[in-house]
C-alpha cells in the first residue's frame, strides 16, 4: 500500500501543471515505443571490430535474440544480437543492432529532453535522494506526451550492477531510460517496480561476451557548432528544464509538476499517515 501510495504521489507531481512535451517525430530514440510493447533506452555506436554499427538498448525480457524489432513509423528497423539474462534485474538488458538504412534517424537524445544523455552515470555521480527522469510508453502513461515523458522519481539506492529507485512506471514502460537528472547522465533502464541496471555493468557484461560500444551522448549526435544532427521531416525539440530555486520564478509551466513531485516526497513522512488509514 505504502509503494502504491508514493507512486500516485510521484506522478501527481510529474503530471500537474505540465506542459506537453515536443519529441521529434521520425526519429529512432530513447524513449520511443517499441512495437508489441516495451521502450527503447539508450544509443550506442560500435567500437573497434563493431565500428560503424549503431546500437539501441531495451529490456531483455521483452525481446528474443535474433529477433526483428520496430518502433513506429519504423516496423523493422533492426535485429536483437545479444541479450542478458530476462527476469534478472541486474542482467535484464538487450542490444539491438540497427540497419544502416536507419542509421539517419537514430538521435541520442531522450523522447522530450534533448539535454539527455550527457554520458554514463557512475556511482561517484549519484547520492541516495537524487532525482531520475523516466519515459516511456507504460499502461495509462502512454496517453500523453506529457505522461510519457515528463515523470520523474527518486534514486534509493546505486549498487554496482544496478539501482533501486521510487518512481511512477507500469508494464510498457520496460526497457525505457532512466535518466540521473543533475549530471544528465545514462543511469540504468527500467527493468520493472523499482529495479534496474547499472549502464555501467550492463556495457561491462556486453564486453565480456565480445560487443564493445560506446554511449552515443547528445554532445556527440550533434554537428559542427553544437546544432542537432538532422532527421527527415523532424521539428525541433523543446528542452524541459530542471532549473534551482533562484531561477524557480523563470520555471517553464512544465516543470512546475516536477518540483511539486520533489515537494510531495518531502512531504512522504506525513503521507504515511494517510496511506495507512487509506
Amino acid at each position: 500500500m505504502m509503494l502504491r501510495c508514493l507512486i500516485a504521489l510521484l506522478t501527481l507531481g510529474a503530471l500537474v501543471l505540465a506542459a506537453p512535451a515536443s519529441a521529434t517525430p521520425g526519429a529512432i530514440q530513447p524513449g520511443d515505443q517499441l512495437v508489441g510493447g516495451g521502450t527503447l533506452s539508450f544509443v550506442f555506436d560500435g567500437v573497434g571490430e563493431h565500428a560503424g554499427k549503431v546500437y539501441i538498448t531495451t529490456a531483455a525480457h521483452i525481446v528474443d535474440e535474433g529477433e526483428s524489432v520496430g518502433s513506429l513509423p519504423y516496423e523493422n528497423f533492426g535485429t536483437v544480437v545479444l541479450r542478458g539474462t530476462p527476469g534478472v534485474h541486474e542482467k535484464d538488458w538487450a542490444f539491438i543492432e540497427v540497419k544502416p538504412e536507419f542509421h539517419q534517424y537514430v538521435k541520442a537524445a531522450v523522447k522530450g529532453h534533448p539535454e539527455y544523455p550527457t554520458g554514463i552515470a557512475t556511482k561517484q555521480d549519484t547520492f541516495a535522494g537524487d532525482l531520475l527522469q523516466f519515459s516511456g510508453y507504460g499502461a495509462f502513461f502512454q496517453m500523453t506526451p506529457t505522461t510519457q515523458e515528463q515523470r520523474v522519481g527518486v534514486l534509493l539506492a546505486h549498487e554496482p550492477t544496478f539501482v533501486r529507485f521510487v518512481g511512477p512506471g507500469t508494464p510498457g514502460d520496460s526497457g525505457g531510460p532512466i535518466v540521473h537528472v543533475e549530471s544528465g547522465k545514462a543511469l540504468s533502464l527500467h527493468f520493472g517496480p523499482g529495479l534496474g541496471p547499472t549502464y555501467d555493468s550492463i556495457l561491462s557484461q556486453a564486453a565480456e561476451r565480445g560487443l564493445t560500444v560506446m554511449l552515443r551522448t547528445v554532445e556527440s549526435d550533434s554537428g559542427a557548432g553544437g546544432a542537432e544532427r538532422d532527421v527527415p521531416n523532424s521539428t525541433a525539440s523543446t528542452r524541459a528544464a530542471y532549473p534551482d530555486a533562484e531561477a524557480a520564478k523563470e520555471m517553464p509551466v512544465g516543470a512546475l509538476g516536477n518540483a511539486l513531485a520533489v515537494v510531495l516526497i518531502a512531504l512522504l513522512p506525513r503521507s504515511r499517515r494517510w496511506c495507512r488509514r487509506n
